[in-house]
């Protein structure tokens, strides 16, 4: 059990030496920023991917109850930095975005915006859901 966990979480921090790329040397910063935004999108595009398919493997879940775990999981994320106002300030870190750098109308914040709004709408969403599911695995659990 602790092998295979620890094979998965390595998993995880594999592809995030991706920002270990000095790319700021090679291009100029504006061109810096975006390939490490981009990298930030491929690490998050491969983290997701191995939940779900942690989900599907390990837990052995149905792909509707995969898709609203995942949801709610990462919604939940979004949601609360957005609650804490912290949104802007991760994107910037991870994608080495810096105050004096950042112009008003950037791309990525618009993308930060959107999936700060969608997740305000579909973490109480997947939570119903969730919880429905979870209501009702009891009833089918206690009536078998």
């Amino acid at each position: 059990m602790f092998r295979g966990v620890l094979i998965f979480v390595g998993l995880t921090s594999l592809p995030a030496l991706l920002y270990a790329i000095p790319v700021e040397r090679f291009v100029d910063l504006k061109a810096a920023q975006s390939i490490n935004a981009w990298f930030l999108g491929i690490v998050a595009v491969w983290r997701v991917a191995l939940l779900f398919r942690y989900l599907i493997a390990s837990a052995k879940l149905h792909w509707f109850i995969v898709t609203t775990v995942a949801v709610l999981l990462l919604s939940g994320i979004v949601f609360a930095l957005t609650l804490l106002n912290l949104e802007h300030v991760v994107f910037d870190l991870m994608a080495g975005i810096k105050d004096e750098d950042a112009s008003p109308h950037d791309v990525a914040y618009l993308v930060v915006l959107g999936l700060a709004f969608i997740s305000l709408w579909a973490f109480p969403i997947s939570l119903v859901i969730y919880l429905g599911a979870v209501v009702r695995r009891r009833q089918l659990g206690k009536g078998g």
